[in-house]
């Protein structure tokens, strides 16, 4: 397996391993082709974001995205926007090594602290919280949802 910076022609199988996300996810919202294919392009362009897949046998099998501010602090903020590895990749070595590139991209782009939300509702989300910890992040607060 290995990590790679997403580029544009990549977006397709992105944009289809999103919405398999949202498919799996306890969320009732309605997958928009036109948003993920927006959001991802910038997140792709954008000097401030990036977007990195893991691919396995050439099969990208789950991506993450993330970016940086700073627009109130000294400080740059990091945020993990995506995280998502198929259901067939996980217990492989899959989403540790995603999300070992994703925090390298966070220690050169300065990021201070970085900020991730376990929102999948994909389980009990044990195993997101767990592996996130491994990387030094810690539960901090609660999202509230409305």
């Amino acid at each position: 397996m290995i990590v790679k910076k997403s580029q544009l022609k990549d977006i397709p199988k992105l944009i289809e391993i999103a919405k398999d996300f949202l498919d799996e996810s306890k969320w009732d919202w309605t997958f928009s082709e036109a948003n993920a294919l927006e959001s991802l392009t910038m997140g792709i362009m954008h000097p401030d974001c990036a977007v990195f897949h893991v691919e396995d046998n050439d099969e990208i099998v789950g991506f993450g995205a993330v970016s940086f501010e700073n627009n109130f602090y000294v400080e740059r903020q990091g945020d993990v926007i995506e995280f998502y590895i198929s259901p067939k990749a996980r217990g492989t070595q899959a989403a540790r090594i995603l999300l070992k590139a994703m925090c390298e991209w966070f220690n050169k782009s300065g990021c201070k602290n970085v900020f991730v939300k376990a929102t999948g509702n994909i389980g009990e989300d044990k195993a997101f919280v767990n592996l996130f910890g491994k990387f030094g992040f810690k539960v901090f607060s609660q999202v509230l949802v409305r």
